[in-house]
């Protein structure tokens, strides 16, 4: 009876992250952990992952908020920062929310950092918004090819 319960309480709480829904996710707060939140929700997911993937930044902040992991990543080794990159909606959003929580705006994935991700990632007219906001939050723009790409693309 009691697993019954728990189960119930873990579909409202997947559904509230992937609805960005913050009052059901207050409501839930009180018996919802960080342990709940890093283990498997739905689909390998964890809550986390749920809300980037979801493209739900006010879930994401949530979760972020009890369960503060804003620099660790998937478990194929890919950082919440890149994964947050690579959503088609919200990406900025939920990049903000990751970079507001402690996020490395210098993280380095695969011998590149964030910067360079976002030429790959990001929508050619979401760029340098993306660019701008992790330099604001710290991003070094030291390296010298990073010019020459934002030239191409300025080119294209």
């Amino acid at each position: 009876m009691l697993n019954l319960f728990r189960k119930a309480r873990q579909r409202l709480l997947i559904d509230a992250l992937q609805n960005g829904d913050l009052e059901r996710l207050t409501k839930l707060a009180r018996k919802i952990d960080a342990a709940t939140l890093r283990g498997e929700l739905h689909e390998g997911m964890n809550g986390i992952e749920l809300s980037i993937f979801s493209a739900q930044p006010k879930s994401l902040q949530w979760v972020l908020r009890l369960w503060p992991a804003a620099n660790e990543s998937t478990r194929n080794a890919e950082p919440y920062s890149l994964l947050a990159l690579s959503q088609p909606q919200q990406s900025l959003g939920l990049l903000t929310v990751l970079l507001q929580a402690g996020g490395d705006p210098n993280r380095i994935h695969d011998r590149r950092s964030l910067l360079h991700w976002c030429f790959e990632l990001c929508a050619p007219e979401q760029l340098m918004l993306h660019l701008s906001r992790l330099i604001e939050y710290g991003a070094q723009i030291d390296d010298e090819t990073l010019l020459p790409r934002a030239l191409q693309l300025g080119t294209s």
